[in-house]
């Protein structure tokens, strides 16, 4: 049997990754979960492996921005890199599910012959505009927070015209 094609998934079952660059995802997943910072030793522990060898890794991390260390409890937490990188991920995931929200009510009600006054929820559509806006090009807290309330508001007005429009 030959060696495994370069970027198959029978090469990536058989180890054919970094090693260390496998057990430095293991430290960043430990932080992922929301919550106060967490100890060395929590982070030990859910990465599992000793508490030196996630400390460095954990330097490392917070050299590059990966991590930060809670200046009150000592604890580490996801750094402001790990928040840019999330950040760019989670503008897409908005922008496919407002998308995907608008574009799958036709068909739906086209496949399971629903009347054509379902339609009634696009009409909410220009209310997606100023969230997405924001979603897309902020990143501060306030106009963030705004964002989340006019989803809020869209959500409630997309919800209630598709209702009414299946309803009479």
């Amino acid at each position: 049997m030959g060696k495994p094609v370069v970027g198959s998934d029978e090469e990536e079952e058989n180890g054919g990754g970094v090693q260390s660059v496998d057990t430095a995802l293991r430290v960043l997943s430990a932080l992922v979960e929301m919550g106060p910072p967490l100890m060395l030793k929590t982070v030990a522990e859910r990465a599992d492996m000793p508490p030196p060898k996630a400390h460095r890794y954990l330097v490392s991390f917070c050299r590059g921005g990966l991590a930060e260390r809670d200046p009150a409890s000592g604890g580490y937490r996801l750094g402001p890199l790990a928040v840019r990188l999330g950040r760019e991920r989670t503008r897409d995931l908005y922008t496919g599910m407002l998308v995907a929200s608008y574009a799958l009510l036709p068909l739906a009600l086209l496949l399971g012959d629903g009347p054509a006054l379902g339609l009634l929820g696009l009409l909410s559509a220009p209310l997606a505009i100023k969230p997405l806006r924001a979603v897309r090009e902020r990143t501060d807290g306030p106009a963030l927070n705004g964002a989340l309330a006019g989803t809020g508001a869209l959500l409630a007005v997309f919800a209630l015209l598709t209702s009414i429009g299946l309803v009479v």
